[in-house]
């Protein structure tokens, strides 16, 4: 996985999606099909990639997909910042994908979830930061590095 990251940081993003998805494969084999910490990053992850080469819609799968596996992993209904922060991309690429009314219930779980988490009343850069135009048409790529 730590390629994929450092493929990912030198803006190689198709090469990235590769590994993560050889990794995502590989984690797989040895985990099972069960769920799994590692096996929701890896998803998470190679969701953010996919953004960047601008493949949005299978991003959002894989974001989709990352999230059913945290909500198993840490308790349905349960809070939790790797939920809140897969909650907040799924809205992201929502957004790009023009699905309004579905990224504002998105942001709004994640901004729920993280005043919950941090408590209330206590100023986050996540809760400030719902990117208004986080990816006008033609700039999907932005998004991945949206707060």
């Amino acid at each position: 996985m730590q390629l994929g990251h450092v493929l990912t940081s030198k803006g190689d993003y198709a090469t990235a999606a590769a590994w993560y998805t050889r990794a995502l494969e590989m984690e797989r084999r040895l985990r099972g099909e069960g769920d799994h910490p590692s096996v929701a990053a890896i998803l998470h992850r190679l969701a953010t990639v996919l953004v960047d080469t601008g493949d949005v819609e299978r991003a959002r799968l894989h974001f989709e997909a990352s999230l059913s596996m945290k909500r198993r992993l840490y308790g349905e209904g349960n809070d939790h910042r790797e939920i809140a922060s897969t909650l907040h991309r799924i809205g992201n690429v929502l957004q790009a994908l023009e699905r309004f009314d579905d990224a504002l219930a998105h942001y709004q779980e994640s901004i729920e979830m993280t005043s919950r988490l941090r408590g209330a009343g206590v100023d986050h850069a996540g809760i400030a930061c719902v990117p208004s135009t986080a990816a006008p048409r033609g700039n999907i790529a932005s998004l991945s590095h949206a707060c």
